[in-house]
């Protein structure tokens, strides 16, 4: 069945060409791009909401490449970027904004799928004003976050706003109709750190673009890299939850 999909992803840089590695603009970004583009190769429509902080930047922007996907961006708070552990207080009026702009454009959604716990909080306030199903990929979890980290518990707190965004997390585990999570290790976590055991959880692992990534062929790059013929590149920062070992 064809359909019309509502993305959020309500913090960092989010252009139709990333600029990787700005502040809170990584992998998540390259995600929900790549989700959205092949979900537009198979037919469906989809339309990524974002902040809109930066007045240079159109309200909407085409993908390239990707003609039934666009960037949607949205007003709330000053214009001025806001990183994704400040975000929380412009969220009830990017909420209210984005079912004004979805209403006046007359705009028809079959869902919406926030990423991370930020557009998770958006996508419950908009899904119900719709009444549309929600679903969430929360990316990393607050609890397993803080629990790996050293330092001042007083100072972490005041920093990420742990017990914050761990609160919201746990509220929108429960209210969605699906939760995606990407790896095993985090459906261990949810259920070691907040208890969730909810019906309603899936794993599906990140892809691969095949397109873009394929093993080299025999006489491909391996001398002039000075690799050895076998070896395993991981673009990220030094992170237990990336996987490494």
């Amino acid at each position: 069945m064809i359909g019309s999909i509502c993305m959020l992803s309500t913090h960092g840089y989010f252009d139709a060409v990333p600029h990787l590695g700005r502040t809170d603009t990584g992998g998540q970004v390259v995600y929900v791009l790549e989700v959205a583009k092949a979900l537009g190769r198979r037919g469906h429509r989809v339309d990524i909401y974002t902040r809109w902080f930066d007045p240079a930047k159109g309200q909407i922007e085409p993908v390239p490449g990707a003609p039934k996907v666009r960037i949607v961006r949205v007003r709330s708070g000053p214009w001025e970027f806001i990183p994704k552990e400040q975000i929380y207080d412009v969220l009830p009026e990017l909420s209210r904004n984005m079912v004004e702009l979805i209403q006046t454009e007359r705009l028809q959604y079959d869902l919406f799928h926030g990423h991370y716990v930020d557009a998770g909080i958006v996508t419950l306030d908009v899904a119900k004003a719709l009444e549309r199903p929600a679903i969430f990929t929360p990316h990393s979890l607050g609890a397993w976050k803080r629990a790996e980290m050293g330092g001042d518990p007083d100072e972490l707190e005041r920093v990420f706003r742990f017990s914050h965004r761990i609160s919201e997390e746990l509220r929108v585990f429960k209210i969605v109709e699906g939760l995606l999570l990407t790896t095993e290790v985090q459906r261990e976590k949810l259920e070691e750190l907040y208890g969730w055991q909810g019906g309603n959880v899936a794993v599906i692992p990140p892809g691969v673009d095949i397109n873009a990534f394929r093993p080299l062929g025999p006489d491909e790059g391996r001398e002039a890299a000075e690799m050895t013929p076998r070896y395993i590149l991981s673009l990220s920062r030094i992170d237990s939850n990336k996987g490494h070992d």
